[in-house]
């Protein structure tokens, strides 16, 4: 028997194999020295896991608002954070759309179906309305392998751009409004005072297709049994899009407004488990990956998994609303950008600056 993948090792750890297939790998591990040794490591980020997620939240009951983000590999949280410069203004949108359409990996395979009877369309549709925010420990090693497999087998189609209107520079933020079509905020605290450059970028949707390989492989990545694909699905189509984004930008702050960012996605995909998938990937134990889940309302909640050694966040309110802030972990002094994200009247915002948590903040609350 060859070394046993992670994912069946995940399994075996949780109990989750059928009795042959447990003697089976029981008998490889007391024989082999790698996958021993690859299991204690898989058990210790467990224990770390589940430590974590009992001081941050009851065990009866979940709160969604504690969570936190990791952009998978294609899209690391540093590197798009720091595209976001007003001298390109298509790197400013890429991050933004990118963020969008991670939701397809995380809450599952989605489709566009307008002729579904509405009951069922209301179940299919994905509304970012909060953010959940959980630290993840994963180990390097296994999370490039298991890209390297995604990346082949469930990312394999490139992406259709449906609509992807033009990035719109506008002089002022009244014009911005009347081009974005809603209400877009601007702060009356400012800590620099360097120009202000508005632009606006209409209507954008994407398509991605799935199909029933790549969903089945991400199951076994995470330990988790195929067989809960439905048998009748072959390839589901994600449509991530955003009605309007804005932008308003200073040398070193910028300031993003989605208006109501959706994802549409099949019936007969449960995002509860892709999500779990996601969380038993990033190195959380099989338990607490289903409770996670099982407590996201998924048609609402976008759910930020970010590793503990690339970032650390803070859970503020921004006007009444809940908001995530995320702080590279390593960042150079005065440098790296801080990121604060919260959800009110169907608008998602984004304040990014290497500053202060009070400064951030105090620049979100003067919005409103």
């Amino acid at each position: 028997m060859t070394c046993v993948h992670e994912g069946k090792l995940r399994a075996y750890l949780d109990e989750e194999l059928s009795p042959a297939s447990y003697r089976e790998v029981a008998q490889h591990i007391s024989e082999c020295p790698a996958c021993r040794a690859h299991l204690e490591e898989i058990r210790r980020r467990a224990a770390q896991t589940r430590r974590r997620l009992t001081a941050a939240a009851p065990a009866v009951e979940l709160n969604t608002q504690r969570a936190l983000a990791r952009i998978q590999a294609r899209v690391p949280p540093k590197n798009a954070v720091r595209r976001l410069t007003m001298g390109n203004h298509q790197k400013v949108w890429q991050p933004v759309l990118a963020g969008i359409l991670v939701l397809a990996l995380l809450v599952g395979t989605f489709s566009f179906a307008p002729t579904r009877a509405f009951a069922r369309q209301l179940l299919s549709v994905f509304r970012v309305r909060r953010f959940a925010v959980i630290e993840v420990n994963p180990s390097e090693a296994s999370l490039e392998e298991a890209g390297r497999t995604l990346q082949e087998k469930l990312f394999k189609y490139e992406p259709q751009v449906i609509v992807d209107e033009p990035v719109r520079e506008v002089a002022s933020l009244e014009e911005a409004r009347a081009v974005a079509g809603f209400q877009v905020r601007f702060p009356s605290y400012l800590p620099s005072a360097d120009p202000i450059r508005f632009a606006v970028k209409g209507r954008t949707e994407y398509a991605f297709r799935f199909d029933r390989e790549g969903l089945t492989t991400l199951l076994q990545l995470a330990g988790m049994d195929p067989d809960q694909v439905p048998a009748d699905f072959s390839e589901g189509t994600v449509n991530a899009r955003a009605s309007a984004i804005v932008h308003i930008g200073q040398e070193s702050l910028e300031i993003i407004q989605v208006l109501d960012p959706v994802v549409d996605y099949p019936e007969g995909i449960a995002p509860r488990i892709i999500g779990e998938a996601g969380l038993r990937i990033l190195g959380v134990s099989a338990s607490d990956a289903r409770r996670i889940s099982e407590s996201i309302d998924w048609t609402s909640t976008m759910l930020l998994p970010v590793p503990k050694s690339v970032m650390q966040f803070r859970e503020m309110m921004v006007a009444g609303a809940p908001a995530v802030l995320l702080i590279p972990q390593q960042a150079e002094r005065g440098q790296e950008p801080a990121v604060l994200l919260w959800q009110k009247d169907d608008v998602v915002y984004a304040v990014i600056a290497p500053r202060s948590a009070n400064e951030l903040l105090q620049i979100a609350e003067s919005m409103f």
